[in-house]
């Protein structure tokens, strides 16, 4: 594998000088790193979700700042490895919002010092949420496990139990259409609208109100890559937009990620009748995967055929800060499931910072 023409730094904390490490705005990737993360990926089968695709990262540093790529370079081993991480301070990095998925952008067997590679490349602490367990350099540091449901897309048949709905809605509304993408703006803005009044109609965190958050969807809406696109898919009866849904795609999975309806139709279930309507268009275009990334939700536990295990932590520069952190969010958990939990939610994440 070629690596990337780098200017590249011998980091002091290093345990082999064959190490070397950059770190640099995600804005100045080249061409030539681009060509070998994409190589990576596809060497990877781990890797094959489109938020580890250089694009994702590229769209999200256009509408947020200190979007950053952390680069390893170990020469006599020609492995290559990237961090793509959003710097909240000096020292301190966190994955970047959003994304379902995140780690390290290296090859299947990579392994090496998660704490001496953050230090080399300046930093204290990485914040994650969604990093496979399999990856080797974040599993010290990995607080609690979850799920990321998936629909394997060759098993996958459906029962034709939702068709009443969709002919009854086809009867009533108006004849069905589905577009698997569009690039109108008046749907994405209807399903921004939809999402952020069923967060304030359910209580939900309101994920959409900060202007950035808007212009990222308006940002993946647009990419259309050979190995990456978002997905804006529409779902109408008649002329009268019944549901939509914005997803990422790469060569073989299908994310799903930002769905939403017309509270008005949800008589017909407009949302599962969008979820089928692309788990099919999936099918036909040759995806080899469905994912719905981590959640509980009833729907995901019905269509699913399988997981892919996330862990939840923070990687910390040094030994004694990492067993300081673990033992402040085992107390956190003690404290959150108890009856003082509401009070004392957020211990964890003040003492963190």
């Amino acid at each position: 594998m070629s690596g990337p023409h780098l200017i590249l730094t011998k980091p002091r904390h290093a345990e082999s000088y064959s190490m070397h490490t950059s770190t640099i705005p995600a804005s100045d990737l080249t061409p030539e790193m681009l060509a070998t993360w994409r190589e990576i990926q596809r060497g990877n089968p781990a890797l094959r979700n489109p938020f580890f695709c250089p694009e994702f990262t590229q769209a999200a540093a256009l509408v947020q700042e200190e979007i950053h790529i952390g680069i390893y370079v170990d020469k006599p081993l020609e492995m290559v490895a990237f961090l793509p991480f959003k710097q909240v301070k000096k020292g301190k990095a966190a994955a970047i919002q959003f994304s379902d998925y995140h780690g390290l952008i290296a090859p299947a067997n990579f392994s090496i010092d998660g704490q001496s590679l953050l230090r080399a490349w300046g930093l204290n602490s990485f914040d994650f949420r969604y990093v496979p367990t399999d990856q080797q350099p974040f599993q010290s540091s990995t607080f609690e496990q979850n799920d990321s449901h998936v629909i394997d897309l060759k098993q996958f048949t459906d029962s034709g139990k939702e068709s009443r709905k969709l002919r009854k809605l086809a009867r009533e509304v108006g004849p069905v259409r589905f577009e698997s993408h569009t690039t109108e703006p008046a749907v994405l803005q209807k399903l921004i609208e939809w999402k952020r009044e069923h967060c304030k109609r359910t209580g939900f965190e309101d994920l959409l109100r900060d202007r950035w958050t808007r212009d990222l969807l308006g940002v993946l809406q647009h990419t259309q890559a050979k190995e990456f696109s978002g997905q804006l898919s529409a779902l109408y009866a008649g002329d009268r937009l019944v549901a939509a849904h914005l997803g990422l795609r790469s060569a073989t999975v299908w994310h799903w990620w930002f769905p939403s309806y017309d509270a008005e139709l949800s008589k017909y279930s407009p949302g599962l009748l969008m979820l089928l309507k692309l788990i099919e268009h999936a099918q036909q275009v040759g995806c080899e995967e469905f994912d719905f990334g981590v959640g509980e939700e009833g729907f995901k536990q019905r269509f699913a055929t399988g997981v892919v295990p996330v862990g939840k932590g923070s990687m910390k520069g040094s030994g004694w800060q990492q067993s300081v952190a673990h033992k402040l969010w085992q107390a956190d958990r003690r404290i959150s499931q108890s009856r003082f939990g509401d009070r004392y939610q957020s211990l964890f994440h003040h003492a963190s910072n």
